[in-house]
């Protein structure tokens, strides 16, 4: 089996593009362009969205009706697709963070120094 090469930017964790997208279509109604351009600015460059995942993520909150679409036509003359959060949206958002949250702090257990101590002298993992 050949080794994955690191990437540049690592890839979202499964289902947390949905999430990261809710989060900035609450704070600020925008369109796709501006909200991958959003992704890479908030993490500093260590994350990026792609057209092929950031349209059909769009979609799929607009078919859970978590988001609304619609055309506006900027000062450019060029029209572009506006997203904004729905109420349905923001409790899902809720939820969402409150689950993430849990998740992360249960995995952050099993990563703590002792824990990592203990399973480097029990001679089964050797940590980095």
């Amino acid at each position: 089996m050949m080794a994955r090469l690191p990437s540049s930017r690592p890839a979202f964790p499964p289902g947390s593009l949905d999430l990261v997208l809710l989060s900035l279509i609450a704070k600020e109604s925008t369109h796709g362009y501006r909200l991958a351009r959003l992704v890479e600015e908030v993490s500093g460059g260590r994350l990026a969205v792609e057209e092929g995942s950031l349209y059909p993520a769009l979609q799929r909150l607009k078919k859970r009706k978590l988001v609304e679409a619609e055309w506006q036509t900027q000062e450019s003359g060029r029209e572009v697709r506006i997203y904004s959060i729905t109420p349905e949206g923001r409790a899902a958002l809720r939820e969402g963070v409150r689950e993430w949250t849990a998740l992360t702090g249960t995995i952050a257990r099993f990563l703590n120094t002792k824990l990592a101590d203990r399973i480097e002298g029990a001679g089964h993992v050797r940590l980095a």
